[in-house]
Order: structure tokens, then sequence, then C-alpha cells
């Protein structure tokens, strides 16, 4: 909390121009990117580079359980 201060007015310290308001910006997603990402962790899963596991965790999927496994099939 602000302390009360001589001469303090606390409604003056939140009033800032539009100059010496915050910028937010946000990078605009690279969907290419990702798709080719993506690509090419399912080709390499494909064609037995790496684990259904490993591939799964690459593409931030969450992992299967065995229960979940057998289901599969």
């Amino acid at each position: 909390m602000l302390k009360e201060k001589k001469g303090f007015d606390k409604k003056k310290i939140f009033k800032l121009s539009d100059e010496e308001l915050p910028k937010i910006i946000f990078p605009e997603p690279d969907s290419s990117l990702m798709v080719k990402l993506n690509t090419h962790e399912i080709y390499k899963f494909e064609h037995s580079i790496q684990t259904e596991d490993e591939t799964r965790r690459n593409l931030k999927m969450p992992q299967l359980t065995e229960e979940k496994r057998k289901k599969l099939f």
C-alpha cells in the first residue's frame, strides 16, 4: 500500500500520457515453421529414427499410459 505523505496525491501517480504507457507487443506465430517442425517429427517416427514416446514428447503431446496404448490396436 502507498503510504500517505505530506503533499502526496496518489491520484496523480497513475496519470500517464500515451507516450508513457507500456506497449505490449506479441509476435505473430510462425505457423509454416510449426508445420515443418511437426512434419519432421512425424517423419522421424515413420522411418524408425525415434520412438513413439520421443515423438509425442517433441510434439508436446501427453504420454500414453499402458491402458490407453492397449486400446489403440
